[in-house]
């Protein structure tokens, strides 16, 4: 049932003309992502700095269609963060290692489509030369297609993301649970199934990249598509061609396969019937070494009859 409801998703998203200004985001998402950024940040300690976000509803004369009916709306309400300017306005070397590294990892864990430098508040800490750092409009994180570029993350060739990451960083990222965080955000913001997945895939390689000894600069470069080619040997005419074309990243190749392997799996009654002997013999097993946990659940039996 989850499988053929996924495969409607994604058959709604090419019949449906939706006017957004980012794939994989629909037209009055945007609310939804904003404060499933900052409970994401929340899970990892709010290391990144989002600042508190919530849902609002308001109603207002002017917030009306053709129609002029007053009527409700919901959106996201965050607390205003006081601030001297954004990145762009200072020199990269004058921002924190710790705090790039934070919000760039926040960017890879929400596939952020829109990290540019104006969303990166800056403010001066009195008495210190570093400056904090704020990042703001998540709207469009968390999409239901891989289709992040170089330049939609401003970090990308930032120095700080080519350094080896930081201890507490580093502890955080491997202490987290993708599967966990993406159900919560399911049950807490009903975030479509599509868009959770690639959340979950991209929390995950991040946490295989970490443990590896990868930069988040070498992690980055498995998820951005990229334009150039790797093929040798072509005519200059075909070369310009291919490397006009997009190339998905390997991130996305890898999403991909899984998917086509699952659906086969699922469609394959062997393999159902395989997986579902596994799982009694398994069930059986646990029971047999723990008693205890057998006697409990013939308590709940007898209690229920």
């Amino acid at each position: 049932e989850e499988e053929e409801e996924e495969e409607d998703d994604d058959d709604e998203d090419e019949k449906t003309p939706w006017l957004a200004m980012r794939k994989g985001v629909r037209p009055g998402e945007a609310y939804l992502r904003e404060v499933a950024t900052y409970l994401l940040d929340c899970s990892a300690h709010g290391l990144a700095g989002v600042p508190e976000t919530t849902l609002a509803e308001s109603a207002h004369s002017k917030f009306n269609y053709f129609d002029r009916i007053i009527k409700e709306k919901v959106g996201s309400l965050q607390v205003f963060a006081q601030h001297d300017g954004v990145a762009e306005d200072y020199g990269v070397d004058r921002l924190a290692t710790t705090r790039i590294q934070a919000i760039a990892a926040l960017d890879i864990r929400t596939l952020n489509c829109d990290r540019n430098p104006s969303n990166i508040l800056v403010r001066r800490i009195p008495g210190k030369e570093s400056l904090d750092l704020i990042p703001i409009d998540h709207g469009y994180c968390l999409p239901n297609i891989l289709d992040i570029e170089w330049f939609d993350w401003c970090w990308l060739d930032w120095p700080q993301c080519a350094s080896p990451l930081d201890d507490e960083l580093r502890d955080t990222i491997l202490a987290m649970d993708p599967i966990a965080d993406v159900f919560k955000l399911r049950d807490a913001l009903g975030l479509r199934s599509d868009c959770l997945r690639l959340a979950a895939a991209a929390s995950l390689l991040l946490q295989l990249g970490v443990r590896a000894g990868l930069t988040l600069r070498d992690i980055a470069s498995l998820i951005v598509v990229s334009s150039e080619n790797d093929i040798h040997g072509v005519s200059a005419d075909a070369s310009m061609a291919i490397s006009r074309k997009k190339i998905k990243s390997k991130l996305a190749n890898s999403i991909d396969r899984a998917h086509e392997l699952a659906v086969l799996a699922l469609r394959d009654h062997r393999w159902r019937a395989h997986s579902t002997s596994t799982r009694n013999d398994t069930s059986n097993d646990a029971m047999n070494k723990n008693p205890s946990t057998k006697n409990n659940n013939l308590k709940k039996n007898v209690s229920s009859s």
